[in-house]
């Protein structure tokens, strides 16, 4: 079992918070750390989608996928944060941002331009390699209250920008970056 964070950073105009959507279906592309051939692009992840595996002692998973030749399913499955491993801080590497994980993510613009842990997958026989941002990933909310749930696209290269009613000011996101680490 290797566990794999969804870390990111951004620079940030006039937001409070930036935060992931509850239940949130991520885009991942996945390969066979066995061959580097073989990957799956564009695979859709949530907590809320569970499938069995058979004759495996791990039950229910988010996602599985039997790579050519394999004998078993290749699993992984969205960390909740209650996880022991993750709340006694098993296999950590100092300095690669795990350290505070928990379940209550806490908000990327809170982390002042830190690496900020968004998602926390179980992994066994696959490894996520890619993020595919997808607008209704995450909510925003601004220095003077407003809350931006719609579509905010940080795939865009030019960044997201709003304009704030209530504040009277633009705000946005640029820069946006996004990394894996294995804990």
């Amino acid at each position: 079992m290797t566990i794999f964070l969804l870390q990111i950073k951004a620079d940030f105009e006039g937001l409070s918070s930036l935060t992931p959507r509850p239940n949130n279906t991520w885009t991942l592309t996945i390969s066979n750390p066995q061959s580097s051939s073989e990957v799956r692009e564009m695979v859709t992840v949530s907590s809320e989608d569970e499938v069995a595996v058979e004759n495996d002692k791990v039950g229910l998973v988010n996602f599985k996928v039997k790579w050519e030749g394999a004998k078993k399913d290749s699993t992984l499955r969205v960390c909740t944060g209650e996880e022991k491993e993750l709340k006694k801080g098993k296999g950590k590497k100092k300095g690669q941002g795990g350290e505070d994980w928990d379940s209550n993510v806490p908000s990327a613009v809170e982390e002042g331009g830190k690496w900020t842990t968004v998602l926390a997958v179980d992994c066994r026989g696959l490894e996520p390699t890619v993020y595919h941002p997808h607008p209704t990933d995450f909510t925003a909310e601004s220095e003077w209250g407003s809350k931006f749930e719609e579509e905010i696209d940080l795939a865009d290269e030019d960044g997201w920008c709003e304009y704030c009613d209530k504040g009277g000011e633009p705000v946005g996101i640029q820069e946006f970056m996004w990394r894996w680490t294995a804990i």
